[in-house]
């Protein structure tokens, strides 16, 4: 059952790359400029300066040369102003069919030039496309993967005649499914970039939450809107998974009552850095100072994968319970 949706995925993403191939390649063609638009381009930087000199340049030489011939030619004054008349309206036709054949030589390259640049823009857009295509057969080919893998360590959990193996495996499909939220959320939300915490980081409290039900315990977040890349979401989404499973697994006992809260804000530093602080608190029995389950170890592995910190201590108000903060350091693009 799942290798068949695994075969289909992949089956899907090859059939798509060949075309992605043609068409990366034909597009590399349209947006390359010719040589003539090239020219055209550096030519037509200065075509109204040579409009404006070769129409001056005319006018001179008509000026100078035909008066100099009429005077030549005519006998009297009569004969004079009569030729002055028609020159000045040869001169009138003349001077208007060469601006004429000029601008309309500029705005044929310029329609031209216009046609060229329309083309690599659709040619640039389809090549998007194409693009952002192949990003969603990807993603959604991990996100098969990743409930693969899930879906096997679901069945050896239930299937495990040891409890404490049992146990393990749960755990880890937890951690896989923890990431599997990611590229979810990915693919429905159409950002193949950034995720952002305000939607994904509910649905994964919901998630842990409900694997380990507690009455009396309540949980309280305050999320805003928080985007994180990928390769910062999927760290962050496991140090929340780890620190609230340890919060409601091992902060309270049976039957006791509680709350804990989950908060994000960020913190503007005078660098090129922002720091998004996520805090997990509760107010049950405390951490002991040598805990090191493996769940913490994780945790920190992960913040230390984005350069981020954290701590696991008392809650900094005093009140009994434990605090963990964690730092992440976000980049100004």
């Amino acid at each position: 059952m799942f290798g068949h949706s695994r075969l289909d995925g992949d089956q899907a993403s090859l059939d798509h790359e060949p075309q992605y191939r043609t068409t990366k390649g034909s597009t590399t063609a349209a947006s390359t400029p010719s040589d003539r638009t090239l020219r055209w381009r550096k030519r037509d930087r200065y075509a109204p300066f040579r409009i404006a000199a070769i129409y001056a340049s005319f006018g001179v030489l008509w000026i100078l040369f035909s008066d100099y011939g009429l005077a030549i030619v005519t006998g009297t004054p009569e004969q004079f102003m009569h030729l002055q008349t028609a020159k000045g309206l040869f001169y009138v036709g003349t001077t208007a069919l060469l601006a004429w054949y000029l601008v309309k030589n500029f705005a044929v390259r310029q329609r031209h030039i216009q046609d060229e640049l329309r083309s690599q823009r659709d040619a640039l857009a389809e090549s998007l496309r194409d693009k952002e295509h192949l990003v969603r057969e990807i993603q959604h080919r991990v996100k098969n993967n990743l409930q693969v893998v899930l879906s096997i360590t679901r069945l050896a959990s239930q299937n495990s005649s040891d409890e404490q193996s049992a146990n393990r495996l749960e755990k880890v499909s937890n951690r896989v499914h923890a990431i599997s939220l990611v590229y979810e959320h990915v693919l429905t939300s159409g950002d193949f970039e950034e995720v952002d915490c305000r939607d994904y980081l509910p649905i994964l409290i919901n998630q842990v939450a409900g694997r380990r039900p507690r009455s009396g315990i309540s949980i309280e977040t305050e999320i805003p809107s928080c985007r994180l890349p990928i390769n910062q979401a999927v760290p962050c989404g496991l140090v929340v998974n780890e620190l609230l499973s340890n919060a409601l697994e091992h902060a309270f006992s049976s039957g006791g009552k509680g709350t804990v809260t989950l908060t994000m804000h960020r913190e503007n530093g005078a660098n090129i850095e922002t720091t998004s602080v996520l805090t997990v608190r509760d107010d049950g029995a405390g951490i002991a100072p040598d805990d090191q389950a493996l769940g913490l170890a994780i945790a920190h592995a992960m913040a230390a994968q984005v350069s981020g910190h954290l701590s696991i201590g008392p809650r900094s108000d005093g009140r009994p319970g434990t605090e963990a903060v964690f730092r992440l350091p976000l980049r100004k693009y």
